[in-house]
């Protein structure tokens, strides 16, 4: 069985969206759960999601294998630290679409945009965490 590694990244365009209110601990589990929702729990639902340092200037980084099938495994999401919590939210969304086979948009309103220009929609909630 042959299997492929694969990669994607993402940048952010807005120091605004940086600077926002810093993320917490359990911006990643709801963001997550946000992700697995709108993309329908890619990877089978088991997805490795942490904090980290992507090489510069990522703000978020995706790698996985596929089987020789096209199935998905081994996938994992790394956020970089210090990111507002819209925008960690707005990542995790971005690199779950990788997961969930989308490429990059050229729809600027669109999550899978490349670089991040806003905090998406489904992620405001997570603005009002505590």
């Amino acid at each position: 069985m042959r299997h492929s590694a694969m990669r994607a990244g993402v940048l952010v365009m807005s120091a605004a969206l940086v600077l926002a209110a810093p993320a917490t601990a359990g911006t990643l589990i709801s963001s997550q759960r946000i992700a697995a929702r709108t993309w329908h729990n890619p990877c089978d639902g088991r997805v490795t999601l942490r904090y980290g340092s992507p090489p510069a200037p990522y703000v978020g980084l995706t790698r996985w294998w596929i089987t020789a099938n096209g199935r998905r495994y081994d996938c994992r999401v790394v956020v970089r630290r210090g990111l507002g919590r819209g925008l960690t939210c707005t990542v995790v969304l971005h690199e779950y679409g990788h997961l969930a086979g989308r490429k990059h948009s050229i729809n600027p309103n669109s999550v899978m945009y490349a670089p991040l220009t806003r905090v998406d929609h489904r992620c405001l909630r997570v603005l009002k965490a505590r």
